[in-house]
């Protein structure tokens, strides 16, 4: 297993934003007793470091913690918009957010990326606006 440093930052973010949405799912049908005792064990194999980052996103409202979203698809007369949507939620140059629109055109099922847990209900409404349909 890699160490948490030889992670890329956005792989760092993944971990952190899906072991939040996970601890929160394990709580609300098993309980917090429960979850807690299966991330504790769960979390022992990703390490300390990886564990303060889950930690310091929870503290600070998940503001690190970033989000997949999954798009099905666009309508391409909409790319622009798009485009722009994804750059303004990510913070990404505009050739890496034209990289991530044109996922569908490599032969990909859906296009996904990460967005910061913050940002996530303003871009869904954005896309939605554009008439982006999510999975």
């Amino acid at each position: 297993m890699k160490d948490w440093n030889e992670l890329s930052e956005i792989d760092q973010n993944r971990i952190v934003g899906d072991s939040i949405s996970f601890m929160t799912t394990i709580a609300e049908i098993y309980g917090a007793e429960h979850g807690g005792a299966l991330w504790d064990r769960i979390s022992s194999e990703l390490g300390d470091d990886a564990k303060s980052a889950v930690l310091f996103a929870m503290l600070t409202g998940g503001s690190t913690a970033q989000r997949r979203v999954r798009v099905l698809e666009y309508p391409r007369e909409k790319k622009v918009s798009f485009i722009k949507a994804i750059r303004i939620a990510t913070g990404l140059s505009l050739k890496e957010a034209k990289d991530i629109s044109e996922q569908k055109d490599q032969g990909k099922t859906h296009i996904e990326f990460m967005v910061p847990h913050n940002r996530l209900q303003d871009l869904r409404t954005e896309l939605y606006n554009i008439g982006v349909e999510l999975i």
